[in-house]
């Protein structure tokens, strides 16, 4: 199975500002400064990564084979879509020959009639030859259907053979010595036969009929065995099975609307051929065209409610229309009636994988794989069940066994290096990502990862060698452009980081981490209106994200838009109200807005918080200087002197200066 295959995730942890003051000489707070950290609240570990694939659904396709002893024979239950119907075909039709009995009935006494001087036979000797050739060559007859009903096919050939000997333009010998052949598989002796059948009687049906079915099983001659089975519909147009035959062959020759056709004329005529349905519907999933197979389906566990295959393909079906529920449905019962069924078992698991049910869908990729061990695709998608269960310890042993089994397995290699990211071994993931791409360097997901893990270890130009290579493979890969714009980040590199960071949003408009770093990246270009719009834009977007609320601030502070700042200071800390920085930062605000006393309670706000917070002491000190308040500000200096001996100077020369 492949496809329960979802598509894969990294966006790479981002820069984010704290912002800190400092003092002026002329005892304010100065402007705020950016440094870096790790984000906080923005993508969580799951998200930061691509994985490849998912869960994809195996679609169970009835198939049929030649039975020679007569009706259709069903193979074992096959996984997946081989790209040939194999054919049921009904054994030849054999007539019997009864001229025999119809001869010695109407027999008459032999009279000769003396020739003439010119040799001729009277009509009296004509019609004892005659007779007489009838019966030895219905006895022949007779003889050799006993040899085929026997299934000694091969004296049924020598038997036939004779009464042709006899009667060399009998029509019926010449059909039933091709059945005979084609029971030994001599096809092409077979339809040869049979072609000389359909010569000499042109309105048998029958005689068409094996015809087609004969010339099936030659190279090359399936065009001309649909022109046998459409004689044979056209000499008799209720004939069911004659136009199941067309429609299999129809798709043989690649016609597959065509094919359709002939099958829904077939289920007309005999609507409860619950196998015929099941065919049907296999065209259908090949067409995409999952409502009607839907609906053939459903037929055909009406008709046969207790086929396991009909339910797997139901709920294959089911999935690729996103109807989880009736998907797993219909997994459900499909294991039910078939227990030991380990695609069956996986095709469930990939249900509910898609349902998002991922505790459900690893037990039942578990009992796909204790059923058939060597499942690799199993054990794959059990990783990816594992893997977005946030269990990634389990996810590598998974993916390890997938690989164990398939060591050429490129996507479990890239989806082993997700899982070891998210487990901070970044060693083992840059290893195994470097392996995914050696087996398939086309693979743009691989290279994004392998650049996640490169960062981590600060490879950073090996990193941004990644991204790039992933944006050549898939340029509107929006997520490699971000995790570039953010590796530049960090090096400083605004410039370059800008258009990156602009074609990520590009590529998505609602794509939030990228809008985060774009503002970071005009920030550090000094475009602070550019970044205020970036970073509002994150917060439109995600309205819980404290950090990109803290950027917005700090824009704005840096833009001269005070108020602004203030709300969006207030906004961060109303979503982390143990965020002393961001105290600190408001209190910058309305300090730089003359809100002073405003400013006053935000810093002993991010005091409370941090009692060993220097700068926001040393601010406090200075608003409280600002208001007139110098013994509130002495005693911030008689704390900081322990504290912070070289802030406690800073404050100690405010102070003396503001006594002039």
């Amino acid at each position: 199975m492949k496809k329960p295959q979802l598509s894969a995730r990294i966006c790479v942890c981002v820069l984010s500002l704290s912002l800190l003051c400092n003092l002026t000489a002329m005892a304010r707070p100065q402007d705020l400064r950016a440094g870096s950290a790790d984000l906080r609240g923005g993508a969580n570990a799951l998200v930061s990564q691509d994985i490849i694939g998912g869960a994809s659904v195996a679609f169970k396709r009835f198939n049929r084979i030649r039975d020679i002893t007569g009706g259709a024979a069903r193979l074992g239950d096959l996984a997946g879509g081989a790209n040939r119907i194999v054919r049921n075909v009904v054994r030849p039709i054999v007539r019997r020959a009864s001229i025999n009995m119809q001869v010695a009935s109407n027999r008459r006494t032999e009279q000769r009639t003396p020739r003439g001087g010119n040799g001729a036979v009277n009509a009296s000797e004509h019609t004892t030859t005659a007779i007489a050739a009838a019966t030895e060559t219905a006895e022949a007859l007779n003889r050799a259907d006993a040899l085929y009903d026997a299934g000694k096919f091969v004296e049924a050939i020598d038997a036939y053979r004779k009464a042709l000997g006899v009667e060399p333009g009998n029509a019926l010998a010449l059909n039933n010595l091709g059945a005979a052949y084609f029971n030994t598989g001599k096809f092409a002796e077979a339809a040869e036969a049979f072609q000389k059948s359909v010569r000499l009687k042109p309105d048998d049906e029958e005689a068409y009929f094996n015809l087609g079915n004969a010339l099936t099983s030659v190279d090359g001659k399936n065009q001309e065995a649909a022109e046998a089975f459409r004689q044979a519909t056209r000499l008799k147009p209720d004939w069911a099975e004659a136009f199941e035959s067309l429609a299999e062959t129809y798709f043989d020759l690649g016609k597959e609307a065509e094919a359709i056709e002939a099958y829904r004329t077939a289920l007309r005529l005999k609507p409860d051929q619950a196998d015929t349905y099941q065919v049907l519907a296999h065209l259908y999933d090949r067409q995409q065209r999952y409502p009607e197979a839907i609906e053939a389906l459903r037929q055909a566990v009406r008709l046969k409610p207790e086929d396991a295959v009909a339910h797997n393909n139901l709920g294959a079906s089911y999935y690729k229309v996103g109807k989880y529920a009736e998907a797993v449905a219909a997994f459900k019962r499909a294991v039910e009636l078939k227990p030991t069924d380990a695609e069956a078992q996986a095709n469930l698991g990939t249900a509910l994988y898609g349902a998002g049910q991922y505790a459900e869908a690893i037990e039942a990729f578990k009992r796909a794989v204790q059923l058939d061990p060597k499942y690799t695709e199993a054990y794959y998608n059990l990783g990816n069940a594992y893997y977005m269960a946030t269990e990634f310890k389990e996810a590598a042993a998974a993916y390890t066994e997938a690989i164990r089994l398939k060591p050429d397995y490129a996507d479990a290699q890239s989806n082993l290096g997700s899982a070891y990211n998210n487990l901070a071994q970044y060693e083992e993931a840059a290893a195994a990502l470097k392996r995914a791409v050696e087996l398939r360097p086309e693979t743009a997901v691989a290279y994004n990862n392998l650049g996640y893990a490169y960062d981590k270890l600060g490879r950073q130009a090996e990193a941004i060698e990644s991204y790039r290579a992933a944006i050549r493979l898939k340029p509107d890969y929006a997520k490699a452009h971000n995790n570039l714009g953010y590796v530049l980040n960090k090096l400083g590199r605004y410039a370059e980081a800008l258009e990156v960071l602009k074609q990520a949003v590009r590529l998505r408009p609602d794509y939030t981490i990228a809008f985060y770093n774009l503002g970071l990246a005009h920030y550090g270009l000094g475009q602070y209106q550019y970044a205020v719009a970036a970073f509002k834009q994150a917060t439109i977007l995600k309205p819980d994200y404290q950090q990109a609320f803290v950027n917005l601030g700090a824009a704005n502070y840096k833009a001269g838009q005070f108020t602004e700042a203030i709300e969006a200071f207030k906004r961060a800390v109303s979503l982390k109200a143990d965020d002393a920085d961001s105290f600190n930062n408001l209190g910058n605000s309305y300090y730089r807005a003359k809100l002073y006393a405003e400013a006053i309670e935000a810093y002993k706000q991010a005091i409370s918080l941090r009692a060993d917070f220097a700068d926001a002491r040393l601010s406090l000190a200075v608003a409280y200087l600002t208001v007139g308040n110098r013994s509130a500000a002495m005693e911030q200096y008689n704390i900081l002197k322990s504290t912070s001996p070289e802030k406690a100077a800073q404050l100690l020369d405010l102070i003396n200066k503001s006594k002039r």
